[in-house]
C-alpha cells in the first residue's frame, strides 16, 4: 500500500503536466477517499485542497498543494511501516506482481479486441500501471492516448513476458 500511496502524488502530477486535468482531479478524489478510509485526516484535507485547486483552475497554487500532499503521504507511509514492522515486503511484492499480471491480461484482452473501453480501463489503473511499467509507462500512455492499441499491446506483451 505504501508504494501505491507514494506513487499516487507522482501520477497526479504527471496528469496535470499532460493537461489531463479531469483525470488528475479524479485521481485526487480517489486518493482523498482512500485517505478517509484509512483515517488519514491530514492527507484527506490536503487532497481535498488539491482536488479543489485542480477543479477551480487555481494552477498557481498547484505545486505548493502537491508538495503538501507528498509530505502527508510520506508521513502516512512512515506511520504504516512503523505500525506494521513485521509486514513481509517480499509477500507484498509477489501479490502485487500477480495482481499486475492479471491487470495486464485484462488490458491486453481489451486492446486485442480494439475495445474502446481500454482507454477508461487504462486511466482507472494508471497508478498501478505507472509503478509496474516504470520507464516504459510514458511510452505506453502515449500509445494509449493516440489510440495506438497495437503499439500499446506490444509494450504490454514485452513487459509482461519478462
Amino acid at each position: 500500500i505504501g508504494v501505491r500511496l507514494v506513487g499516487s502524488e507522482m501520477c497526479i502530477r504527471d496528469r496535470i503536466q499532460a493537461g489531463e486535468l479531469q483525470v488528475a482531479e479524479r485521481l485526487a478524489h480517489t486518493l482523498k477517499g482512500l485517505a478517509g478510509n484509512l483515517g488519514a485526516n491530514d492527507l484527506q484535507v490536503q487532497t481535498m485542497a488539491l482536488e479543489s485547486a485542480i477543479k477551480d483552475a487555481q494552477h498557481q497554487d498547484l505545486e505548493e498543494v502537491l508538495q503538501r500532499v507528498q509530505n502527508s503521504l510520506h508521513e502516512l507511509v512512515s506511520a504504516i511501516r512503523k505500525q506494521f514492522p513485521e509486514f513481509d515486503a517480499a509477500s507484498e511484492s509477489a501479490q502485487d506482481e500477480a495482481a499486475m499480471r492479471d491487470l495486464c491480461a485484462r488490458l491486453e484482452l481489451l486492446l486485442s479486441d480494439d475495445d474502446p473501453r481500454a482507454g477508461k480501463f487504462f486511466d482507472a489503473h494508471a497508478l498501478q500501471l505507472r509503478i509496474f511499467f516504470k520507464a516504459d509507462y510514458d511510452v505506453l500512455a502515449s500509445a494509449m492516448r493516440a489510440y495506438d492499441f497495437s503499439g500499446a499491446l506490444h509494450i504490454i506483451r514485452e513487459r509482461c513476458s519478462d
